[in-house]
């Protein structure tokens, strides 16, 4: 019997905290998602995700020289996010938007050994023309 009376009160405390941890979300999520692709973004920034739980996107800044990067290039993702809160639309589609942050800004690469941004000309070794080929600012044909 105090077994079940026992996690009866834990059952409960579980859902008071849940509740709790809930009311934290703002009540209309459209409000708080300031882009859905790096379009609405303003010049210079790019829309980035969480990878969190019901995380919004938002507009960041293109990284700098000295800025962190990722080596292996940026991630991006697409799909469709819906948030608890019962807004419509509670499903919001993302469009090519970066996880975590921003790549570098054009103009700049990503040094593979410090995993920092840097300009072109500052990199021991640095080909022009070949990051031309293989880099970000290629373009499609």
């Amino acid at each position: 019997m105090k077994m079940i009376m026992r996690l009866g009160l834990l059952l409960l405390c579980a859902m008071v905290i849940n509740t709790k941890a809930l009311a934290r979300f703002p009540r209309n999520w459209n409000s708080h998602i300031e882009c859905t692709n790096s379009l609405q973004c303003a010049p210079g920034h790019c829309c980035t995700i969480s990878t969190e739980r019901y995380s919004y996107p938002r507009c960041q800044k293109l990284h700098e020289v000295g800025d962190y990067c990722r080596a292996e290039g940026p991630l991006l993702t697409n799909g469709n996010m819906t948030y608890p809160d019962g807004s419509k639309p509670s499903d919001v589609h993302l469009e090519d938007v970066y996880l975590l942050f921003c790549p570098c800004a054009p103009g700049l690469v990503c040094d593979s050994d410090e995993r920092i941004c840097r300009q072109p000309s500052d990199m021991k070794d640095f080909n022009y023309l070949k990051e031309q080929e293989t880099g970000s600012n290629k373009s499609d044909d």
